[in-house]
């Protein structure tokens, strides 16, 4: 029998999460077995899987030494060479400053270096995270970057961290903001709302009729051009319209 105590690191989360992070390569239906057969408890009792850990539960495994070691997948951190500015740290979460070129995850398997790649190895070196196949916590981020965007990125080192941030940004309490080059000169302010629209053959997302309704806005000039295909991806013209938001006073209303 192995007894697991949870520590505050892993409070707050489901029992049938925690198993799946803590022997990560077994099958939810296998855990479920053996909570209903009884071979796994929670607090010397039967337990559903639906339970709110708190610090202190203890979790009784009645499975052979080698059955949960076969369950349980070795984690490593590989060396990165930071690229990331520090903009805040404290003991729950990371805020950095994500330059452009960068991938914020992997993308295929190939990707390394990336930034959460970084990140890891940045706390693994400061003896923060630990990669041992017993953690069933990994530090994680809250919010993502396309490659070719700079800004900040909030990373959570605890899981009380990443329950925070994540409960913020689900309540909308996080104001996002963007700005980039563009080309044109804005000659009055204005309002727009724009609607996305998904082409599914192409599986591209853009905004119907919504840039012509803003070339008005943008003076030519011989040495700018203003933007004039109108077929354009979400993040493009989101950074479009944010930066004209920013630099020519539109208020723009992303529905």
């Amino acid at each position: 029998m192995k007894e697991i105590r949870i520590t505050k690191n892993e409070e707050n989360q489901r029992l049938d999460k925690f198993l799946l992070k803590y022997m990560n390569k077994a099958t939810k239906g296998f855990l479920y077995k053996m909570l209903r057969k009884k071979r796994i408890k929670l607090n010397g009792g039967r337990a559903e899987g639906n339970e709110m850990l708190q610090a202190g539960d203890t979790l009784q495994l009645y499975l052979a030494e080698e059955t949960i070691q076969s369950f349980m997948e070795e984690k490593t951190v590989a060396q990165a060479k930071r690229h990331f500015g520090i903009v805040y740290e404290d003991d729950d979460i990371l805020v950095v400053s994500k330059p452009a070129g960068l991938l914020t995850h992997p993308e295929k398997s190939s990707d390394k270096d990336t930034l959460i790649d970084q990140i890891l190895y940045y706390l693994y070196q400061k003896g923060q995270y630990t990669p041992d196949a017993a953690s069933s916590f990994t530090p994680a981020l809250c919010n993502r970057l396309d490659r070719n965007t700079s800004g900040l990125v909030i990373a959570g080192k605890t899981l009380k961290g990443v329950q925070a941030v994540n409960e913020i940004i689900r309540t909308h309490k996080l104001d996002k903001y963007y700005l980039t080059l563009v080309a044109g000169e804005i000659r009055h302010a204005g309002e727009i709302t724009g609607y996305l629209t998904k082409d599914k053959e192409k599986n591209q997302e853009y905004f119907e009729n919504v840039v012509k309704s803003i070339i008005y806005m943008i003076e030519e000039t011989p040495d700018r051009v203003p933007l004039t295909d109108w077929y354009c991806t979400k993040s493009a013209l989101h950074y479009f319209f944010q930066a004209r938001s920013v630099v020519g006073g539109i208020y723009i209303t992303m529905i």
